[in-house]
C-alpha cells in the first residue's frame, strides 16, 4: 500500500474516531474536518479518475460535437444579478418578431441539452419543448407539464412521458430550465389558446420564490417582473403572443441557430464550469456549506431568506389568483424539494412560504416535500455532480403525479354519478 494509501485512510480513521471520542463541544469541530476531508479527496480523486475525460472535454470540445447550444427563456431576462455574461442574451426586436419573447428553447433544435453526470443530447419539438411533434395534432391533452428543469426532465435522455405507466395518456410537457412562475403562467396561457389539457401540473421549486440571503441571484419571480413582455400577461387579459402558431417562431428559430454557431465559434472554455462537471465540485461545496453553517455558534442566522420585495408580492398575489383559476381551475401546484432539505433547516420555512403566503388561496395542491425528501434519503435521488434528478428521483416525481391525476379523475366521475342520481 503506497504512503498516499496509508495517509489517507489514517486521516479518516482519525477525524472519525475524534467525533465520537472527543466532549461535546469538539465533536461539531471535528465532525467539519471530516466531511471537508472527504469532500476534497472526493475532489481529488475525480481529477485523477476523469483526467482524460476533463482533457478531452477541454482540447477537442467533443461534447459539443454538431450540436446547437441550447437557449431557454430566462436567458432573455435582461436583468444581470451576477449572472455569467454570456447567461443574459441580447437582442434586437426584429431578431424574434413577430414574439416579443421566447418562451421555449430552441424551436426544432438539435441540441446539446444537459452535461451533469451524463451529456444528454436532445431533438427538440417544433415549439422548442421536450415533446414527439405528433402530441400537437390531439387538440386535448390528458396533463400539460409545466415547470423549470425539473418539469423539463433535466440531464436524462428520457422524456417525461417515458415514467407514467400508462402509456394511453396524452402527455404534453411544457417546461423549461429556469422558468419561474411568471414564464409558466404565460406559456400556460399561451397554449390554452389553442389547446386544452384536463389536468395541468405546476411543478414549483423553492427559488421561484425565494433565495437564501447570501445567493448572488435574484428570486426568479423577480427578475421575470422585471421584463415588459411578460408583465403584460400579468395585466392585459388578451395579451397573447400566438407562441403556437409555427410560423411565428420562424425568427426565433434562426436566431437560436446563428447564435449558437457565433456562440461556439468564439466558445472560450470557462475552466471553473468544467471543473464543476468533472471534479465532483458540488459535493465539495455541500460540505462546505454544511461547514459554513455549522461553525458559528449563532448558526439558525445562516438560514435567513431573502422574499419578493413589497412591490412585486402585490403583483404576485394578483399571478396567483389569475394562475389559480386558469384551465377553469384544474391546475395542480406541485411543490418538489431541492438540496436544501439535505443541508439546511430553511427547507421547511422555504417551503412553508410557499404555502401559507403564495398558495394561500389555491386547493389543488401535490405537496411532495416529505415522499421525496423525508420518506427516503434525497440525495439518492439526486445526480452527484448537480442538483437534478437522476432515473429514480424522476421516476418518484412522475409515479406520483400519475397516481394523483386518477385519484382526481376518479373523484370528478364518483361527483358526476351522485349529481345524476
Amino acid at each position: 500500500m503506497s504512503t498516499l494509501y496509508i495517509i489517507f485512510f489514517g486521516s479518516l480513521i482519525f477525524l472519525t474516531l475524534a467525533v465520537f471520542l472527543f466532549k461535546h463541544q469538539y465533536k461539531y469541530i471535528f465532525l467539519n474536518f471530516l466531511l471537508l476531508y472527504i469532500g476534497f479527496s472526493i475532489l481529488s480523486y475525480q481529477f485523477i479518475i476523469n483526467k482524460k475525460e476533463f482533457h478531452i472535454l477541454l482540447d477537442k470540445r467533443e461534447f459539443l460535437n454538431d450540436k446547437d447550444l441550447r437557449f431557454l427563456p430566462a436567458h432573455f431576462l435582461q436583468k444581470d444579478d451576477g449572472r455569467e455574461k454570456n447567461d443574459i442574451i441580447k437582442f434586437e426586436k426584429n431578431d424574434l418578431s413577430p414574439i416579443e419573447f421566447p418562451l421555449s428553447s430552441n424551436p426544432d433544435g438539435d441540441v446539446l441539452f444537459c452535461v451533469e453526470d451524463n451529456i444528454v443530447y436532445e431533438k427538440l419539438d417544433k415549439f422548442g419543448f421536450r415533446n414527439d411533434n405528433q402530441i400537437y395534432n390531439e387538440k386535448f391533452h390528458d396533463i400539460a407539464l409545466i415547470g423549470d428543469s425539473f418539469g423539463a426532465v433535466e440531464c436524462i435522455p428520457n422524456i417525461a412521458q417515458d415514467f407514467f405507466s400508462d402509456k394511453n395518456l396524452k402527455i404534453i410537457n411544457l417546461s423549461s430550465g429556469s422558468n419561474g412562475p411568471l414564464i409558466n403562467y404565460a406559456i400556460t396561457k399561451e397554449y390554452l389558446k389553442y389547446y386544452n389539457a384536463r389536468y395541468i401540473y405546476h411543478i414549483i421549486s423553492a427559488n421561484d420564490y425565494t433565495r437564501n440571503i447570501y445567493s448572488a441571484y435574484d428570486i426568479d419571480i423577480t427578475r421575470e417582473l422585471n421584463n415588459a413582455t411578460l408583465k403584460k400577461y400579468l395585466i392585459d387579459k388578451n395579451f397573447y403572443q400566438d407562441y403556437f402558431l409555427e410560423e411565428n417562431l420562424k425568427n426565433y428559430k434562426i436566431f437560436t441557430k446563428k447564435l449558437s454557431k457565433k456562440y461556439k465559434e468564439e466558445y472560450k472554455i470557462n475552466l471553473n464550469h468544467l471543473y464543476n462537471i468533472i471534479s465532483g465540485y458540488n459535493t465539495v461545496l455541500y460540505f462546505k456549506q454544511y461547514i459554513e453553517s455549522n461553525f458559528k455558534v449563532e448558526k439558525k442566522e445562516k438560514y435567513k431568506l431573502k422574499f419578493v420585495s413589497k412591490k412585486d408580492y402585490e403583483d404576485l398575489k394578483i399571478l396567483n389568483k389569475k394562475f389559480s383559476n386558469i384551465n377553469k381551475g384544474n391546475i395542480i401546484n406541485v411543490i418538489i424539494p431541492n438540496k436544501d432539505c439535505i443541508n439546511y433547516l430553511n427547507f421547511e420555512q422555504q417551503t412553508d412560504y410557499l404555502l401559507k403566503e403564495i398558495l394561500v388561496n389555491t386547493n389543488k395542491i401535490l405537496d411532495l416535500r416529505d415522499k421525496l425528501c423525508k420518506d427516503e434519503f434525497f440525495a439518492n435521488l439526486l445526480f452527484s455532480k448537480g442538483g437534478h434528478f437522476n432515473q429514480r428521483g424522476y421516476l418518484k416525481l412522475f409515479e406520483s403525479l400519475e397516481k394523483d391525476f386518477y385519484n382526481r379523475s376518479l373523484n370528478i366521475k364518483k361527483i358526476r354519478k351522485q349529481k345524476n342520481k
